[in-house]
Formats: structure tokens, sequence, C-alpha cells
């Protein structure tokens, strides 16, 4: 119940003291944190987790309502090793904002044979100048592709809820 509480104050802050961005600037880097929910049940012979903790680093590239975004997700210990999703979106929207985009998964030494499609949703808030914050939710989507390992050809679908932290140049 405290941490409920700790999550209200914290998302409460953000909108009062926050804004939706200005979008003065054109190009932003930015790292955060993610949590990702596979929504089908995973069979018990499948070697990781249902739920997983992992990180992102990210450029943004927004010249006018629409941009661009280049970002890799590390999903530690997936595979008994690192997992990176590089993937690339295009955006609409300066404060809030929808996506789509596609990636590709790096795991066990090779790409994933079937690209991931993903659609995502959220809001920046430009809390000071050139300082911005991401809370957004994305869905993953594909059929999951052999890497090298059939304990590891499923179909799933994935939510990632995730923040960011921004700064703009």
């Amino acid at each position: 119940m405290r941490g409920q509480r700790l999550l209200g104050i914290g998302l409460l802050a953000l909108i009062v003291l926050g804004r939706p961005s200005s979008g003065d600037v054109v190009h932003r880097l930015g790292a955060g944190a993610t949590y990702s929910v596979s929504i089908k049940e995973i069979p018990e012979n499948k070697d990781w987790e249902r739920s997983q903790v992992g990180y992102l680093l990210s450029y943004q590239y927004q010249p006018a309502l629409f941009g661009l975004e280049l970002a890799v997700d590390i999903l530690p210990d997936r595979f008994g090793e690192n997992t990176y999703s590089p993937h690339a979106m295009v955006f609409v929207g300066r404060g809030f904002f929808v996506a789509g985009g596609i990636g590709l998964a790096y795991a066990d030494s090779s790409f994933a044979d079937q690209p991931f499609y993903l659609v995502k949703g959220g809001v920046n808030w430009e809390l000071l100048p050139n300082l911005y914050v991401e809370l957004s939710a994305q869905y993953r989507f594909r059929e999951w592709a052999d890497l090298e390992d059939e304990k590891k050809d499923f179909d799933t679908d994935t939510v990632f809820l995730g923040g960011a932290v921004r700064l703009g140049f």
C-alpha cells in the first residue's frame, strides 16, 4: 500500500511540475528501464521467465510533429545471456505520442529469423530545459523465431512498461 501511495505521489508530481515537451529540441539521447510481461503462458520446458526487468538506450529525432526513434532494449539473462532488441519507430506527437515500429532480437550470437513489430503510446514531459522524462507502454508481437535452439521456438506477445530520461541537444 505504501509503494502505491509513493507511486501516485510521484506521478502527480510529474504532472504538476512537468509539462508536455515544447518541441524546441530536435535531438534527444536517453536511457531508461522497462518491465516486460509475456501475455501468453510460457510452456514449462522453456528456459526463461514470463516477466523481466530490462534497460533501454535510445536516440530520438523530431524536427516536427512526426519523429524517429532508434532504440535498443537490453534484457539481462533472457536466454542464459543478454538479449538485445534493436528497433526503430516512427512516432507522432510531442507531449502525448503514439508510435509504430519494427525490430529484431539478438541472442545466442545470432539474430532472430523474424522481426517483431510494436505499437507504443506514452507521454513526454519537459522537466527542465533540455531534460525530458517519458512514461510509456508498448505492445510487441511476432512469431518467436528459432534462435539456434528448439526450446525457444514459440509464439509470444509481450507488453513493455517503461520510463526513460532524455537529454536534448
